[in-house]
């Protein structure tokens, strides 16, 4: 095997284990099952994120109005383009996504919980809302154990 053929597949097979990495920060407090929530409207994020809570199934109302929630997410996704030079010859573009949320106690404005994710290759922003609905759904349910 060519030195350089070895190389190309110890990219492609390191690469999803790097660019894919979740930072999860659980703050004070907690979001009870069932809490009433309203996503900041963001480039249409919002819309993606609320599919991905139904799909998800995580345990939160989604409100129309702020004002009925008792908790704000507030989101951000920036999308990266990769180069079709660097894809020819290493078969990864280098193109990525972040995608992150926060949840903050409307009352207090506490940040109680938080979570971003960088994706790269073919990830879209329903993927990344799914990733933020899932984690969200698990703070959610570890903290209604204790």
């Amino acid at each position: 095997m060519n030195g350089r053929y070895s190389v190309k597949i110890l990219v492609l097979i390191l690469a999803p284990a790097f660019l894919s990495s979740p930072t999860v920060i659980h703050g004070q407090g907690r979001v009870f099952p069932g809490a009433k929530v309203f996503i900041v409207p963001n480039q249409g994020f919002q819309n993606e994120l609320s599919a991905a809570f139904l799909k998800k199934h995580t345990p939160v109302t989604v409100m129309a109005n702020e004002s009925d929630a008792a908790y704000r997410i507030e989101t951000s996704i920036t999308s990266k383009k990769g180069s079709t030079a660097r894809a020819i010859f290493t078969h990864v573009s280098g193109a990525e996504t972040t995608a992150s949320m926060r949840v903050v106690d409307v009352k207090t404005g506490d940040v109680v919980f938080a979570y971003s994710v960088r994706k790269g290759e073919r990830t879209n922003q329903q993927s990344d809302a799914e990733a933020c609905a899932k984690h969200l759904k698990q703070f959610i349910e570890s903290a209604s154990r204790n």
